[in-house]
């Protein structure tokens, strides 16, 4: 018992040293000079972590089957909580609340091109895939606004990796 506790606690941490790196990181511009202007326009980067603000509440469904998550930080406790926050599409928009972080989980169904597409008209900040491969990465270039993106578990090579830093390198990538 002693030991799920310890290891659930460094879940905990794992999930709050992402989201202060996240949230350290939302006004750092890229290279790309179309994500530039999108970056220079966030007025939160001088904040501290513990000042940032969080991001909601907000309604958000898909035509795409996503699995929709946030995690909220009790900065005080320096603990996060991540939520489940339902399945797209929905019979009704799910209802993401305030909090610190949200992101969508994907199988890359119906094509990694047309997720792609739905987080730049959502302005969606992460992506967890799953079933990934290197030709996944390249459609995900182009997205400004993504801050977060977990591929572990998946068969995306390191190089593509390096690849997709290289031109994105203010996403943080977990694998």
């Amino acid at each position: 018992m002693k030991r799920k506790r310890t290891m659930t606690r460094l879940a905990g941490l794992a999930l709050v040293a992402a989201a202060l790196h996240l949230v350290g990181m939302a006004g750092a511009g890229g290279e790309q000079a179309r994500c530039d202007e999108l970056t220079a326009q966030d007025t939160a980067a001088e904040k501290p972590a513990e000042e940032k603000e969080l991001v909601g509440p907000l309604t958000f469904n898909s035509e795409l089957p996503l699995e929709v998550w946030a995690l909220t930080i009790d900065w005080e406790e320096m603990e996060g909580v991540r939520s489940h926050i339902g399945r797209t599409p929905a019979d009704e928009p799910l209802h993401v609340p305030e909090c610190t972080y949200w992101w969508v989980e994907s199988g890359g169904e119906p094509g990694w091109e047309v997720v792609a597409r739905e987080m730049a008209r959502r302005d969606i900040p992460g992506l967890r895939m799953r079933g990934a491969a290197d030709a996944g990465l390249q459609h995900l270039r182009g997205l400004c606004k993504l801050r977060e993106l977990y591929i572990s578990g998946t068969q995306v090579t390191d190089a593509a990796v390096e690849a997709f830093k290289e031109a994105l390198p203010e996403v943080r990538v977990s694998h």
